[in-house]
């Protein structure tokens, strides 16, 4: 009756939250330890949605430093060749 509801609710949204929903509202309906505890699920997903922004942001960055890194890595192997064919004319 009045626990399974809010309950079922609770889970639903959990559920959402665990499948990788990060966008679908969670609705409070109470301020009782049901509505906290959507409150807290709530929170979880919003942080976990700035987590994910965050993780994007940095492996974008790392992917550009990494094709830095290989391009002077490839100007290095290019120049030492460069090198070693005057050395050897």
């Amino acid at each position: 009756g009045a626990v399974r509801k809010p309950l079922r609710k609770l889970v639903a949204s959990a559920r959402v939250i665990a499948q990788g929903n990060l966008q679908e509202p969670i609705g409070v309906d109470s301020d009782d330890e049901a509505g906290q505890l959507q409150r807290a699920l709530g929170e979880m997903q919003e942080n976990l949605r700035q987590m994910i922004t965050i993780i994007r942001q940095e492996s974008e960055e790392l992917h550009d430093t990494s094709q830095s890194i290989g391009q002077t890595s490839q100007s290095i192997v290019d120049g030492a060749s460069q090198q070693a064919d005057s050395a050897t004319s």
